[in-house]
């Protein structure tokens, strides 16, 4: 299986992860970092990128500073009737990073909740199991629906230029951090 977006992300992963685990396995996936520098990115009209979700059925979304995408979901918010939390500021950590770095247009969601939730995330006890399902499907659903808006043909989304993000980055204090791992763009 190819997996050139996160559109189609957890579903993917869902599934793979219902098989037994002797016949799981991640063959032919590329990462972010890898296709963002490989390929070129004039014909991406922005990343969604869903990571850490399913542990609260409350979507919260990184705009990263683009506009049209915060729009997009409040669209999604007053026609679902759903709150949805929309930060303007950046998440320089997950697969979106090396799209967004490069000025392409991107947005993180994931499940926001007032506490950290994630004693077992990123372990060898990150497993379906620990999911309520229910978040799951709601969080899916407000996703496709900003997915689906962000990709009307009539819907501009522009991008940036890499050195606006990486102004921002400093602005945002993340350019210690992100020089300190080899991260800086």
């Amino acid at each position: 299986m190819r997996s050139y977006s996160t559109r189609g992300g957890i579903s993917a992963y869902c599934s793979r992860a219902r098989k037994p685990a002797s016949t799981r396995s991640s063959r032919r996936f590329y990462g972010s970092y890898y296709w963002s520098h490989t390929h070129g990115l004039e014909n991406v009209k922005c990343i969604v990128n869903v990571d850490g979700a399913g542990y609260s059925r409350d979507l919260e979304i990184y705009t990263h500073g683009f506009d049209a995408i915060g729009e997009a979901f409040e669209e999604v918010e007053d026609e679902y009737e759903i709150p949805i939390t929309i930060v303007d500021g950046l998440r320089p950590h997950s697969d979106h990073w090396p799209f967004v770095q490069q000025g392409v247009a991107g947005v993180q969601g994931r499940s926001s909740a007032t506490e950290s939730c994630r004693g077992w995330g990123h372990t060898h006890g990150d497993t379906l199991d620990k999911l309520d399902i229910r978040d799951l499907r709601d969080l899916s659903i407000l996703c496709a629906a900003g997915i689906g808006k962000l990709a009307e043909a009539d819907r501009d989304i522009p991008h940036v230029n890499d050195e606006d993000i990486k102004q921002t980055c400093i602005d945002q204090r993340f350019d210690v951090g992100m020089k300190a791992t080899q991260m800086w763009p």
